[in-house]
């Protein structure tokens, strides 16, 4: 008998311009779309680096506004800004370039100037958002970040350079190579997970588990690219698929406390795994060998996750900004429970009871880094 199945609407980046040297596509992109005045959405550590001023060099002859007045999380005050600054200098174009804060305040100043994102050059290995048609945004009066939906998110073209993630210390190419990791195995463990999506989320792992150690310990060119494009892969499947507790508490844990959301997944990872074992033995098993962790001398994945964030410094960083600020739990539980993401939990989530324990946890975690 014929059943009605999920349909899967894919959007995706016209062109992407990929491998070393390939931000020298930029100027061809301004070129071939015609753009007289660039505005650049650029990420204000990235403006720092040799990445950033190789940017300035390929644009010189356009005339181009930098405009870098957002935060780690970009809050709603500071997108009406962008817009206002856009519209200021008589913008044509718009480009984002810098991690998922940069590309999703770059998203919402497109919404709001109705000027499509042009390009997008990530200079993480983590987000992913210069593929997905969502924009994190915080809503600094409600203390929570708000999730903004739109298709025509996705921009025209995408860079894919990994010499962008160079200018991160080793603490950050953690954070963000751990986000990857928690989005593929997210989506991997999802209950609307399907086996077309499998396929590529164990060719992910694979991939992660090969090269996470060499990209964050040793800054290894190849697999700092390997990280780069699982980024941008695995953000192409997890709107269908939606993602779990991890990132349900992640977002509200980084509105509250400020916490890099990164580090905010990598300290949610562990005990999430933890509690949702029970309902995803097999699948848990396979993420375990597809990552190989036992020869990386880990139990398994959640305790590969914490040595990681303990040997990277990234645990220094959670301990130092969970130690200044008032962790409100039940303010967190409270939000997380409205998250879009509870539905496709491996694990039914029966009460604040179950994700507050979680959230605990974590917490708790945050001393013996």
């Amino acid at each position: 008998m014929w059943m009605e199945m999920p349909v899967w609407k894919m959007h995706t980046p016209q062109g992407i311009f990929h491998g070393r040297g390939s931000i020298r596509s930029l100027k061809t992109v301004v070129e071939d779309e015609k753009i007289a005045r660039p505005f650049l959405v650029l990420d204000p550590a990235v403006e720092k680096t040799g990445f950033g001023g190789e940017i300035k060099n390929i644009l010189e002859n356009v005339q181009s506004f930098y405009w870098t007045g957002f935060t780690s999380d970009p809050t709603l005050t500071q997108v009406e800004r962008g817009a206002v600054a856009f519209r200021e200098v008589d913008a044509d174009g718009l480009i984002a370039v810098g991690g998922g804060s940069a590309i999703d305040a770059a998203k919402m100043i497109a919404q709001k100037t109705g000027f499509p994102l042009l390009a997008a050059v990530p200079t993480t290995c983590g987000t992913g958002a210069e593929c997905s048609p969502v924009a994190m945004i915080k809503d600094e009066k409600k203390v929570k970040k708000i999730a903004f939906r739109d298709p025509r998110f996705i921009p025209k073209w995408v860079i894919l350079d990994a010499e962008g993630l160079t200018s991160l210390d080793r603490a950050f190419v953690a954070a963000t190579a751990l986000d990857t990791l928690s989005h593929v195995m997210e989506t991997h463990l999802s209950q609307k997970s399907t086996g077309l999506v499998r396929v590529s989320t164990r060719g992910s792992l694979v991939s992660l588990g090969k090269n996470l150690a060499p990209a964050i310990f040793d800054q290894d060119p190849g697999a700092l690219e390997v990280l780069l494009d699982v980024a941008f892969t695995a953000r192409l499947l997890y709107p269908g698929t939606g993602l779990s507790i991890i990132h349900a508490l992640a977002h509200p844990l980084g509105a509250y406390t400020g916490l890099h959301h990164g580090m905010a997944v990598a300290l949610l990872t562990p005990p999430s795994l933890e509690f949702n074992l029970p309902f995803c033995g097999e699948l848990m098993r396979e993420i375990d060998d597809l990552l190989n962790v036992k020869s990386q001398q880990a139990k398994g994945t959640g305790a590969w996750v914490h040595r990681i964030v303990a040997e990277s410094g990234m645990g220094t960083h959670i301990e130092q900004k969970l130690k200044k600020e008032e962790v409100p739990l039940d303010k967190i539980v409270n939000q997380a429970m409205e998250s879009s993401n509870l539905p496709s939990n491996p694990r039914p989530v029966c009460g604040p009871k179950d994700l507050r324990e979680v959230l605990e946890r974590a917490c708790a975690c945050r001393h013996i880094f």
